[in-house]
This record gives structure tokens, sequence and C-alpha cells, in this order.
């Protein structure tokens, strides 16, 4: 039989692109008919074989072309497989030598080797070795590799499972190869492997690359490979991955490749057969033209429209006065209609009162000859769409068309409503909102696909600016909401979401009280547990440029569902969401722009602690110790019901009430003195400011730093050590009074000193600290690190003064790693929040502090940070600083043990990135992370996450992993 499997020639088609039949393959066997029998592929091609190009007929007479060997026993089995398998697993060994041994495991094959117990074991060594061979740059050993897995597959059937799954990626591989022997040879070894091994682990590889790949020839071959699952495989096999299987042939019957497309519509058919309700979805999501290709006289296995229609399958009648008609001729002129009244048709385009529009709609009254009811008010939509595709000056379909259209009708409204919601035009998005209220009227369960694509258009229109809209569409979620609340809880929380990012930027009030009441409905039909769940991620990955009226919408929600809702005590899990969530909120108690946001904040952490004392208790206790004590002290300040004359206790540590005065006193003065820094570290600020004395007067002035710190006159900018720095004099050096006067005087001769001497007071400060006491540092490290983070916020646009600000803070990181190792989140966040300034002298004091982190804090800590931020991916510029941060983590690390744990959490996430980010940079970072995780821990280790990744993927990052390896060499 001949085959072309290297560049697959392209298949006759028509003029008009439709594929005609294709010639059966030849086949000329001169082996035993047990063996052919075994094999009967679905054949792609019948060109002639190029030059090169090897086909299933040399494979066959190559199974008989073998080193006969002998064994008697179990061991001495396995040893000679070792002996091959460390021949093959060998570069420095000749070329002819690896070729030999491929025949001689064949030899073992003949001789009976898959009976014995040893032989899976073995195999394990062997998968290895031949995917060595398979990888090779000389043909004939890739053929002869080839050749023996053909040949493994055919001999041992299923029982060679695993080994199939393991090296079908790399067959895969060899196709697009320029080598016609290689290419070809992988192709045959894939045909007569999947003829063989009915393995369900074998068709997502598969539709895998038939999705993801750029190649035409691998898409086309892997076309054919469906065709053969789909052929040869048991329908309880192919079950298992129908969904795959489906979208396959959907994104094939509009590839680019004519080729492709005719196997996909092949693939059609023989999928219509084993799963007929599955591809009437599929067909019913097509477009006309590519639904005419399926069911058109055109194609070689032409299919009905709907493909399969069955009596099970039949659409239940409608009432009339609920159809959508889809007839193309709708003007006044046919037979059959009465015209509109004119009062129906200069009806006003409000949307105040749609109910009552809708039921003083003028009804068509169809001709009983069409046997199909009303239109509903898209017909304007459904005329002009239909008259779309008719020849200008003509609009009378063909009879035949017009009761294709007529019979499935029913099965398209979804999707011609859908279509209408999709419009710029206001009346047809209101003409299509009011026809799918009209079929919510119904009470008919949608379809899967059907609810899906109601879905994606209720997350796009949520979003609408235009309040007449917004209405209608919050009227239509409604209904939505309420028939159909249990097949949709995957989609609750992008609902959610969306809903409370449009109570943060809506203004009309009739849109906000419609907002509301779908609120109050999904309180009410879905599970509190679920809906707190969401509501502490949405307020973890909430950027703090967010609105404030967005935080106060999730906040009132939660505030409503502890209250209205009974929500077990239990669901207070202190899980990283639930953490993150709790410190967003701290934060925003401290929140100097909104004093509702503050009061809201304040009221969700009471109710939180009195929802599970114990469960809140142990979530604070979990965070940063600055955090910790702002949350017990807003929990503790905020005011009591007195109740049978005593107050009842919240469970946690009470302060004195003149001591909590004040502390409210010195809060509230600090956030009005404050230069309104970000929300994440204001908590840290206040904190830190209420310990560090005050310089009330010039005698608190240091001398030193009113004169500007150093009297040199070095020029601004980042210093790279102290023998360049600022000169400390000795009475500083050695005395503790004068120390502590320095530090606290600082930050006032910072703020009355000129723009010009900022960079020389910081270089000083960073002199100073190296030469601070312990003491010293245990009275003001609080003093020191608010102090850096007010100027980072402060300062922001300015390189110099935040690359100075930097260096200080790795000061801090390196000469004082104990203390610092109370506030990984903030030490982290810090450093992200300084992502976007692209100055040269700002990113080497990142990288700087950034190498001190990863060496200063746990790797597990550090992966429960970084996790949240890789996976949301809110801010792009934070998550791939979380990714390099990640990558710096594993090159720092000197224990490769403390890095497992933070693996099963952090590596899939860089996974998924890699493969579906459309950032460029994240997707090269996640390279980065990927290779350095796997220089670090081990293959063995990294090789389970990687079995959903393309070939593509796998392939470039090999290429980075030898450019790594060979950079540190």
């Amino acid at each position: 039989m001949s085959r072309t499997a290297g560049k697959l020639p392209r298949l006759p088609v028509d003029s008009d692109e439709e594929e005609r039949h294709l010639r059966k393959p030849q086949r000329s066997l001169s082996v035993s008919p047990q063996l052919r029998s075994r094999i009967q592929p679905t054949t792609l091609l019948g060109a002639s074989r190029d030059a090169g190009a090897v086909d299933e007929e040399q494979f066959r007479l190559a199974f008989e072309t073998f080193k006969p060997v002998s064994f008697q026993s179990g061991s001495e089995l396995e040893k000679g497989l070792m002996d091959i398998h460390n021949v093959l697993t060998n570069p420095q060994e000749d070329w002819e030598r690896r070729v030999d041994q491929l025949k001689r495991f064949r030899g073992y094959l003949v001789a009976g080797a898959s009976s014995y117990d040893q032989f899976p074991k073995v195999m394990r060594y062997l998968e290895v070795a031949l995917r060595t061979s398979a990888r090779d740059l000389r043909s004939s050993v890739v053929r002869e590799a080839c050749i023996s897995i053909a040949f493994l597959a055919e001999t041992t059937g299923l029982d060679c499972e695993r080994t199939a799954e393991f090296l079908l990626p790399t067959l895969i591989l060899l196709i697009p190869n320029s080598a016609k022997v290689m290419s070809s040879s992988g192709l045959v070894a894939i045909r007569i492997l999947l003829t063989n091994v009915h393995s369900q682990k074998l068709i997502p590889v598969i539709t895998q690359e038939c999705l993801s790949s750029k190649s035409k020839e691998t898409r086309r071959a892997c076309s054919e490979f469906v065709g053969i699952c789909l052929s040869t495989f048991n329908v309880g096999t192919l079950e298992r991955h129908v969904a795959g299987l489906r979208e396959t042939i959907k994104t094939g019957i509009s590839d680019a490749d004519s080729d492709v497309r005719l196997l996909a519509r092949r693939n059609y058919t023989e999928f219509a057969q084993h799963f007929p309700g599955q591809a009437r979805d599929l067909y019913r999501e097509l477009d006309v033209q590519k639904q005419r290709q399926l069911s058109g006289p055109q194609n070689p296995h032409p299919v009905s429209a709907p493909p399969v229609t069955p009596a099970s399958f039949k659409s239940k009648p409608i009432p009339k006065s609920k159809t959508v008609n889809f007839n193309t001729n709708l003007g006044h002129n046919q037979p059959g209609y009465k015209a509109v009244p004119s009062a129906a048709q200069q009806r006003s385009a409000s949307a105040v009162d749609a109910g009552a529009a809708r039921r003083a709609r003028v009804k068509l009254q169809p001709d009983p000859g069409y046997g199909r009811g009303a239109i509903t008010p898209m017909h304007r939509l459904f005329a002009a769409t239909d008259k779309r595709h008719l020849p200008a000056g003509n609009h009378q379909k063909p009879l035949s068309t017009e009761q294709n259209l007529r019979s499935t009708q029913v099965v398209t409204d979804i999707p011609r409503i859908v279509a209408a919601l999709g419009s710029s035009n206001f009346l047809t998005k209101r003409d299509g909102l009011e026809a799918l209220r009209d079929c919510f009227d119904q009470g008919e369960q949608l379809m899967p696909s059907e609810l899906e694509l109601l879905r994606s258009s209720f997350t796009r229109l949520i979003a609408e600016s235009s309040p007449k809209v917004a209405v209608l569409v919050l009227d239509a979620l409604l209904d939505f909401i309420r028939i159909h609340n249990l097949q949709i809880g995957s989609w609750l929380y992008e609902l959610l979401a969306k809903l409370w990012s449009k109570q943060g930027s809506e203004a009309s009030s009739a849109v906000d009280l419609k907002l509301e009441r779908v609120l109050v409905l999904i309180r009410g039909l879905f599970p509190a547990q679920a809906q707190f769940v969401h509501v502490m991620r949405f307020i973890s990955e909430l950027p703090h440029t967010a609105p404030a009226r967005t935080k106060l919408a999730a906040l009132d929600f939660l505030t409503a569902l502890i209250n209205g809702v009974p929500l077990p005590g239990d669901d207070l899990k202190s899980s990283s969401v639930t953490r993150l969530g709790i410190t967003k909120v701290i934060t925003w108690c401290s929140d100097g722009k909104s004093e509702d946001l503050r009061q809201s904040s304040q009221r969700v952490l009471v109710l939180l602690n009195q929802l599970n004392c114990e469960g809140f208790v142990g979530i604070i206790n979990s965070i940063d110790r600055q955090l910790r004590d702002e949350a017990i002290r807003m929990v503790n300040a905020y005011p009591r019901r007195p109740s049978a004359g005593s107050q009842e206790s919240l469970g946690l540590p009470e302060e004195s009430d003149l001591n909590r005065e004040r502390t409210i006193k010195k809060s509230q003065s600090a956030q009005r003195s404050s230069p309104s820094p970000d929300g994440r570290q204001r908590v840290l600020l206040a904190r830190a400011k209420e310990q560090r004395p005050h310089a009330d007067n010039d005698e608190n002035v240091n001398p030193l730093l009113e004169s500007g710190g150093s009297r040199s006159t070095a020029s601004p900018g980042i210093f790279v050590s102290r023998s360049t720095s600022a000169v400390v004099p000795n009475h500083i050096q050695d005395d503790i009074e004068e120390q502590v006067r320095y530090i606290t005087s600082w930050p006032q001769a910072f703020e009355s000193s000129p723009s010009s001497k900022r960079c020389q007071l910081l270089e000083h400060l960073h002199s100073v600290l190296g030469y601070l006491k312990e003491d010293v540092w245990q009275k003001h490290f609080l003093t020191v690190l608010p102090l850096l983070h007010d100027l980072l916020s402060k300062y922001a646009g300015e390189s110099d003064l935040i690359a100075g600000v930097l260096v200080c803070f790795a000061d801090l990181l390196r000469l004082r790693p104990g203390q610092m190792r109370q506030f990984p989140e903030l030490s982290v966040v810090t450093l992200f929040d300084v992502q976007h300034n692209s100055s040269k002298i700002v990113s080497d004091a990142r990288e700087k502090c950034a190498l001190l982190i990863v060496r200063v804090f746990p790797c597990e800590v550090l992966g429960k940070i970084l996790c949240p931020i890789i996976a949301h991916q809110e801010v792009p510029s934070e998550s791939v600083a979380a990714v390099r941060l990640f990558t710096l983590m594993c090159q720092e690390t000197e224990n490769p043990e403390s890095l497992v744990p933070v693996l099963p959490a952090i590596i899939p996430l860089l996974v998924q990135a890699y493969e579906n980010s459309e950032e460029s940079t994240m997707r090269k970072e996640c390279v980065y992370g990927l290779i350095y995780a796997e220089l670090c821990v081990g293959e063995e280790l990294m090789t389970p996450y990687y079995k959903n990744l393309s070939a593509s993927k796998i392939r470039l990052m090999s290429v980075y992993m030898k450019r790594a390896i060979q950079s540190n060499t």
C-alpha cells in the first residue's frame, strides 16, 4: 500500500472548495494472514509515495527482519533487554550497533518476551531508550525505532498502553520533519499503534495536537488519527473524551487546510454514528455554510440537517404564540401573513415598560400551510439576516430550503437570539432580549451548549453602559437565574464579579435597583458556602486601584450574606483565598479616602469574628503581626450594643478603654496627615507611627541632617557601596543616643529639604543603617520600615528617590533578616509595587531586593504568597514579577528539598500560563521558571506536570533548557 507521510500532499478539491471522494489505498502484502488481519487503518492518502518515504508494506516486511535471540529464564530476558537499553541510551555508540539492538529487541518479542513477568518492569526502561532512538538525528535509527514500536504494539496490543502513551508525542513530532523517511516512519507507526492499542489515554494526545499545532502536516495527520480512533475504538472508550473529539472536529471543519476540513467532515460522520446527540449540538453551532457542506450533495458522506433526527431527538411542539419563525420572506406581500399595524411598527424604542410593550405587540398570523406560529419581536432581525444570504433582487428561497429552515427553527432559537444580543443596534438588541424572555416563559430546559451561549452573552451584556439596555438585560438575567440556577453553578463567580464591578461604576438608580434585586435572588438560590468563597476570592483579587464603590459592593454583599443566610461557622476556614481576602479587608479599615469603606470593612471583621471566633482568630494569627494587631484593634473598637447591663466579649484580646481611645485618635490623626499611601501598606504605617517618637521642636533635629546629610556634593542616584557613600561621623557610629536622635529626626529633615538634597539624605541613611546598635534596632525598626514604605508611595514617580529607598530596604533585609521575616507579604508587595518603574537604577535596586527576599524567606512562605498572584493575573506586571521571583528562588535555594512542597501548587499554574497566556513575556518567564525548577529538583519530579503541554511547547522548552544548561556551565 502506498502512502506519503512526510509533507502530506493536498487532496483534490472542486472549484467551490467541496472535496471529492478519495481513492481507496491499494494493499499488496506478503505477510501471514494473521498479522495482516490485525491492522485495517483508515487511510488518509492515496497518492504515490515521495522519494525516501516508507509505507506500511515496508514496515511489515521489516517485521520479519530481526536478530534471533534465545533465553531460558526471566532473569536472562531482563539482562538482555537491559543491555539493549544501555546501548540505545548511549550517544557514543555507533549508529549501526544501535540499529542492530533495535532488531534484537524485535527478536525478543518474536521469542515471546511479552509473556514473562519481568517484561513490563524492563519496558519502563526501554520506553526511554525507544524515545531516545526516535529522536535520533540519523534517519536509519529513527526508522528502526518506529518499526520496533509498531511491532511492539501489534505483538502486545493493549498491554503496551503505558508505552504507547509515553511514545505517542515523540512520534507525532516526527510528522512535520523535512526528512521524508523520518516523517513517514512516524506516521505509519502511529497508524499501526492506534489500530492495535485501543486506549482512551491516547485520544487527548491526538486531539490536543489537532487543536494547537501550527503545522498543517501535523493537523492533517492527527485528523486522520481521529478518524482511526472513531472507526476502531469502542464507544465506551470514546465517550470518556467525547468533548475533546467534538471540539477537534468543530475546529477541523473551519481549518485553513482543505485536507483537514475534508477529514474533519468525514470524522463528523463517524462521530454522529456513535454520539448522535453531541453531533446534533455540534451541527447547530456551525454557521450556515459549514452546515451546507455537511448536508449538501457534494459531501462524500451526506448528512441530513439536523444531522441526526431520530424520534428521541425531535423537538417538542411550541405554542404558536411563543415560536420564533425563521422563514426568510417576512415582507408585507408574503402570502398568508397579515400586515403589521402602523401603531406596532411605530412604537417607541423606550425600555421603560418592556413588559407592556411585549403584551401590546401585534402577533402576525401565519398561513396554516406553513405549520408554524407567530413571529416574536425578532422578526426584523431574522428577515434582514436571511435576506443577506440571497442574491440581489431575489428574496425568495427554493421550497426545499424553506422547509429545511422550518424543520430546524426550534433548535436554532437560542443561537439566533444570541446573535441578536451581540448586535450594536439598540432595537435589535432589545428585540433579542424580549425574545429571550419569551423563550424563558415557555419553561423549556435548554441544552448545555445553549446555556453556555447565554452565559457568555450575559457576561458581556452586564457591562452595557446604556441604562435602557442594562435594565432589559437584568430583567432577562433574573428570569435566567430563576429558571436555570441548578445548571449555572460554575458560572456563579464570574457573574458575581461582573455584578459587583457594575455596581461600582453604575450611576443610574434604576439599574442599581435591578442589580440589588439580582444579588438578592442569588443569595436566596445558591449555597451560602459557595457564595462566601466567591466573595472572598473577589476581594483577594481586587487590585488596589479598584474603585471604592466596587469594594463596598462586595463588602455589602458579604455583610448581607452573613446576616441574612444561614452560613455555617465552619465555612470560615484558613485557606489561602480566605486569608488574603481578610488581609485586604483589614487594610481597607485604614483607607484614607472613603469613610464608608472603613466602616463596612470594620463591620465585616466583627461579623466574621461573631460567625466563628476560633476560626477568625486562627486566620489573623497566620498573617503579619501588624495586620493582626490592626484587626484586633478594629474588632475591639467597634461600637457594641448594650445588652442586660453588660458588654458582650468578641473573643479577642481587649485593650483598655483609655488605650483604645488613644490608639483610635492617633490612627485618625495619622490618616489626616499622611499622604494617602497604598492601602496594602497603610496599616503598617499607622501602627508604626504610633510607636515612633515625633520631632516636635528644633532641639530634636540633627544638625547633620539639617545641613543635608553629607556635606559632599555627591550626585544623586543609587549608591553602590558604603565605601562610596556619605561619611558617618564618629559620634553617630558609637553613641546610641545620637543614633536614636538621628533616626527620629530624619523624616522631618527629609521632608523639609529641597528635592536636590533628598538623594543625599537617603545615601546618608543607607550609610548610618550599617552602624546602628542592637538596642536601636529593637526600638526603632518599626520606625524605619514604615518610613521607607511611605516614601515609596509618596515619591512613586521619582526614580532616583525610589532607587535610594530600595537600597535602604535591601539594608533591612540584609541587616535584620529575623525581624523582616515577620513581614513576608509586605516585603513581596513592596517589590511588586515598583514594577511599573522601568528606570535602570530602579531595576538594579529591585533585583538586589528580590535576591535578598528569596534568601531571607523560606520557599514555602514565598510559594503561598506567589501562587494567588500567578493564578489570577489581574495585573500582568505583578504576575510576571511573581514568576521571576519564583525562578530566582529556584536558582538561589541551596536545599532542593525545601522547594518540593511548593511544586504541586505553583508548577501547574506555570504550565497553564505557558500554554494559554496571551502575554508573550508571561509565557517566556514561565518557561524559565519551569526550567530552573527542573534543574533544582530533577526531571523525575517535574515530568508529570508536562503531560498537558502541547508538543510544540515541549520542543520550545527543550531549546531553552539547553541554553540554560550551557549558560550555567
